[in-house]
């Protein structure tokens, strides 16, 4: 078992939080967009309105369906913590697998932390688990019901009523269990997805009991787009990051995506987060962006590669290289110190294609296993 057969297997659960309980985005959405053209000096933002009567997280409420979205969320702790034990090297105490007392008792001695969540991340999720298991285990027996304040409510194997699970630590459970998943999806916990995951495990305080630091609720991440003429006498492009710190119109946002297009290459853009940026003047290259960018991406010709306009490919999104008619033939890359490349120097650096790459065209195998065509 690895990870990727975890997200894979616990897919449709996943799929049915996300439709109830959606996550805020980690990226931008397109609600908030704002444009500053630093030659003319010239902001524009842009909000759009949407209709909230009815989220569906206002559904979820109306329905008092809370306790059935928290069992469904215990079900990803659960196996996720499975899962975390096996690659840990742990044996199962049954012919079928882990019996829930086991699992409780490895996650109470933090067993199985996985590399992509920090030690107190993975204390309070551990911690969280193990103190819902009663819960859980009420609701699989039908002694769990909601009171008025839509708290869940059940007993123990005596008969004793255990600790209400409130509303608000029902949902923060179904986020977290999310978050979690992705993490798991991508081997990483990026500054953003980490924010809110330590956000949500700060509303189930109350069963973890653990300090964290770092919380930052994501309530929309906007998209700023820098436009940059070339610097006087050529040479790059200047990058004032103090200046559109300051003349952005979402310096209240924590977060802000960034899109840095360039006024003499059109199809050319750079996209990072502007919270990455150092704070000073950076001179930027367009084919040889600083590391915080993200993503190199230019239009795509129709003809061959003619040096006209690089095609790039975004290596930090892939671990594996395919030539564009999926042959056995393939190249194994990492990031090649986290920039991404030319295409036409990627080409250089990987002897082991095909020659069916007329349009400049080529497939891409993600850690997730899925192929795309860049």
């Amino acid at each position: 078992m690895t990870w990727t057969d975890f997200v894979t297997d616990i897919a449709l659960e996943r799929d049915t939080l996300l439709r109830a309980m959606p996550l805020v985005p980690a990226t931008a959405g397109g609600d908030f967009r704002g444009t500053l053209d630093v030659a003319a000096d010239h902001v524009h933002a842009f909000v759009s309105a949407n209709d909230a009567s009815m989220t569906p997280e206002g559904c979820v409420a109306f329905l008092r369906i809370r306790p059935l979205l928290f069992g469904i969320a215990w079900k990803i702790l659960d196996r996720f913590h499975e899962e975390a034990f096996i690659q840990a090297g742990e044996t199962p105490d049954q012919s079928r697998g882990f019996s829930i007392k086991e699992k409780r008792r490895l996650a109470r001695s933090l067993v199985g932390q996985p590399g992509f969540l920090p030690a107190e991340v993975w204390e309070a999720v551990a911690l969280t688990y193990d103190g819902t298991a009663l819960m859980r285990h009420s609701m699989v027996h039908q002694s769990v019901w909601v009171d008025g304040a839509d708290a869940l409510v059940g007993t123990d194997s005596g008969g004793g009523r255990l600790r209400p699970v409130t509303a608000d630590e029902q949902e923060a459970l179904v986020h977290v269990a999310l978050r979690r998943v992705e993490a798991a999806e991508l081997f990483t916990l990026d500054t953003r997805t980490e924010g809110d995951l330590r956000a949500q495990l700060d509303r189930l305080k109350g069963i973890h009991k653990v300090t964290l630091a770092g919380a930052v609720v994501l309530t929309g991440v906007p998209e700023l787009t820098v436009i940059l003429a070339p610097a006087p006498g050529g040479g790059g492009y200047v990058f004032d990051t103090p200046y559109v710190r300051q003349r952005s119109p979402f310096r209240a946002a924590q977060y802000c995506d960034l899109v840095v297009n360039f006024r003499d290459m059109p199809g050319v853009s750079l996209r990072g987060r502007l919270e990455d940026a150092p704070d000073r003047q950076v001179l930027l290259e367009p084919d040889q962006p600083p590391d915080w960018f993200r993503e190199i991406s230019a239009r795509l010709k129709d003809g061959p590669d003619d040096g006209e306009l690089p095609v790039f490919v975004n290596l930090r999104r892939f671990t594996q290289v395919l030539s564009c008619c999926g042959c056995e033939s393939a190249t194994v890359l990492g990031p090649s110190k986290g920039n991404d490349v030319p295409l036409h120097r990627f080409r250089e650096q990987a002897p082991a294609r095909c020659g069916c790459e007329p349009h400049g065209r080529m497939l891409v195998m993600g850690p997730d296993g899925r192929q795309r065509c860049c």
